[in-house]
């Protein structure tokens, strides 16, 4: 039980380290537009 929920923690970290460089990229994209 506790090994699932260390594995979903990580998987959880991942998506949002994934997530925060997508944001990343898009918002200096944006900003080097203007």
């Amino acid at each position: 039980m506790s090994q699932m929920l260390s594995k979903l923690e990580f998987i959880n970290s991942v998506v949002l380290t994934f997530v925060y460089t997508m944001l990343f990229i898009i918002l200096s994209k944006k900003i080097n537009k203007i």
